[in-house]
């Protein structure tokens, strides 16, 4: 184990002068305060072992209520004349590019453009190694980058990840691995990646193996999701998006007609003028709090009657559940800008969104899967995909999609899967940028994961990560 005081304070990259545009209206502590908030390290193993545990229990629980978003557009979609056929479903797509990944055996990805003018995602799947001790680790990395703004952001990210991930854990596991070491390697490369970046604004959602654990690490409302041939599944990561600023139990009726009334006509007000935050406490969430602890504001840009999932009912069959009938569209903007709605975005964490001068967090969630305790590995698949996919289509019917395919066909290809999947989102009403990786398990760990008797013979290289297994 890794003793405390072999790293304190992570490495700092200093913020870039197109980091803060506004920074001579903020003083020198403030911008300092978001340094040490960023690079955060916790290196107490037993509080990042209840951590770990804790992040994976919360992605499990939000996947049933503000995880599914808003997959029932599916219902007023159905009778869109332009999915009739199969041509017409893959124009609409409008595939940007897809294929098979040689290094990870039946791994296959699709990126398509959608409805938008641009492709502005990008993603990443490479095997690399670094050094700890004196010992050289191999690891794996799969991710998903879904850019906004530009596509530049989510570009730097795809060619920087190896290089900066890889001296971290260095740095951060010196002796041996240690949870610890590995999970602040993790979120310190997060950090590090966003203040390299120069234009724009992305996602984040990567999946490294290590040993014979399953790291997770996420910024934003991307998602990854473990699936198995009984269409059974667990959410492995928390997407963050506009409406995870909203503490959804306090959405009471009345605070709904408040919302209809002041924001049904794009009225793009502060949320706080609306709602003050003195006699609304907890309208907001944690994520809502921190984006106007670190001087940004949230915009109520309209208020529309869209269904939004409130319960854990699940979608079997797309029958309705209870709803509730109104959506909040938040943005991130700041109020330092001459022109605060010129400069948004509708997420409160992301890398880079620099022009909001500190106001988005690139703070990550880590989440780790021991795989050794794995049940039936070799019918275990991994998908990773934007919210141009899970926006539309909830992670049980795609459960159930894959449930089939592998019903058909034991041998079918990740590619086939990835075509399965952005082509259900285009049925179901996506018209954004889709991006999805579709591997199995064990194709992150080479040729074969190793056996409990092998990890115990190798125990004092074991990465003592604990009780965070998905039970499928």
């Amino acid at each position: 184990m890794v003793k405390p005081d072999v790293f304190v304070t992570a490495k700092q990259l200093p913020f870039p002068a197109h980091h803060v545009p506004y920074g001579h209206k903020l003083s020198d502590e403030f911008i300092q305060s978001l340094q040490d908030q960023d690079y955060q390290v916790e290196t107490d193993e037993d509080v990042v072992q209840r951590v770990l545990k804790d992040n994976l229990e919360a992605a499990k629980e939000a996947h049933g209520d503000m995880g599914q978003k808003s997959q029932y557009r599916a219902i007023f979609h159905r009778a869109n004349k332009r999915f009739q056929t199969e041509d017409s479903k893959v124009a609409a797509l409008n595939i940007a590019s897809s294929g098979v990944i040689e290094e990870f055996p039946r791994a296959g990805f699709l990126a398509a453009q959608g409805g938008r003018q641009t492709m502005e995602d990008r993603h990443k799947a490479a095997r690399f190694t670094f050094v700890s001790g004196e010992k050289n680790v191999h690891a794996s990395l799969v991710g998903v980058f879904d850019g906004h703004t530009n596509s530049l952001a989510a570009e730097h990210v795809e060619m920087a990840i190896i290089d900066v991930l890889s001296e971290n854990l260095a740095r951060y596991n010196p002796v041996k691995l240690s949870p610890a070491g590995i999970r602040t390697a993790l979120r310190t490369t997060m950090v590090d990646l966003d203040r390299q970046i120069s234009s724009g604004g992305t996602t984040a959602c990567v999946a490294v193996a290590i040993e014979d654990v399953l790291w997770f690490v996420n910024v934003g409302d991307s998602r990854a999701v473990l699936l198995n041939r009984n269409g059974d599944y667990s959410a492995l990561t928390l997407d963050i998006g506009g409406e995870s600023m909203l503490n959804f139990s306090s959405m009471t009726q009345e605070v709904c007609n408040k919302g209809r009334m002041s924001g049904v006509s794009n009225c793009s007000r502060k949320f706080t003028d609306i709602f003050p935050l003195d006699q609304y406490p907890d309208i907001l969430s944690e994520h809502g709090k921190k984006v106007i602890e670190r001087g940004g504001e949230i915009i109520l840009y309209s208020f529309q009657y869209r269904s939004r999932k409130i319960n854990n009912i699940p979608p079997e069959g797309l029958a309705l559940p209870v709803w509730m009938n109104y959506a909040f569209n938040l943005y991130v903007s700041n109020p330092l800008s001459d022109d605060p709605l010129a400069r948004r975005i509708g997420m409160p964490y992301a890398l880079g969104d620099h022009n909001l001068g500190g106001a988005v967090v690139s703070e990550s969630q880590v989440t780790a899967l021991e795989c050794k305790n794995l049940k039936d590995i070799d019918d275990l698949w991994l998908v990773i995909g934007c919210d141009g996919l899970f926006d539309c289509v909830h992670t049980q019917e795609y459960a159930k999609l894959l449930q089939s395919e592998l019903a058909d066909n034991s041998d079918v290809e990740g590619l086939t899967l990835a075509q399965k999947a952005a082509t259900l989102a285009i049925e179901r009403g996506s018209t954004d940028n889709i991006s999805v990786l579709v591997l199995p398990v064990k194709s992150m760990f080479g040729s074969e994961v190793r056996s409990v008797s092998q990890v115990e013979q190798a125990a004092q290289h074991d990465t003592g990560v604990k009780g965070v297994a998905a039970e499928l």
